[in-house]
């Protein structure tokens, strides 16, 4: 049976998690699902499904780079060794798992090229949950290239609406 992991920061309570909570749900009627979390080890929302916790951060390492995102030097190369090791992680897992597929969440959408390269045998879903004009110029606003990278990397793109499909079919 092909298995599926849905990778999400966190099971807090709130719409993202609720909507891969029942999709992820029915989706295991069909097939093997798990959810995989990189932040916050307690599972607040009430799922069937199996949850995994990759930590992202430490709480030290937490606040080191909350206290150089405030700073002017620029953190991009401390938090690019920071990303390649959560990405290493969740790689760990999903071949510990035998994940055929991952649909990724949320700002872990950014991780994609690293998943990419480091597990080209996996099929990659970024999933969009906002309007894709949210992502481009708030969410992602600094990033914008690799957001664009990411999801012209990714194996398919799902997003809520006609206006934001022909968006990303633009980009």
């Amino acid at each position: 049976m092909k298995k599926v992991t849905f990778l999400l920061p966190d099971m807090k309570v709130g719409g993202v998690q609720r909507v891969n909570s029942v999709i992820s749900e029915n989706l295991s009627n069909f097939y093997e699902t798990n959810i995989l979390i990189t932040q916050h080890k307690n599972v607040e929302f009430n799922t069937s499904i199996p949850c995994d916790v990759v930590e992202n951060y430490s709480k030290a390492e937490d606040y080191f780079l909350r206290l150089l995102k405030r700073s002017p030097m620029n953190v991009d190369s401390v938090e690019s060794i920071f990303n390649k090791r959560l990405v290493r992680k969740i790689i760990i897992n999903m071949r510990k798992n035998n994940t055929d597929t991952i649909i990724v969440n949320a700002d872990l959408i950014l991780q994609i090229p690293l998943l990419k390269k480091y597990a080209p045998e996996i099929k990659i879903i970024a999933w969009v949950h906002n309007n894709i004009d949210i992502y481009m110029e708030k969410y992602f606003s600094e990033k914008r290239e690799l957001l664009i990278k990411s999801l012209e990397l990714a194996d398919v793109v799902i997003c809520l609406t006609e206006f934001d499909l022909i968006k990303i079919k633009k980009i």
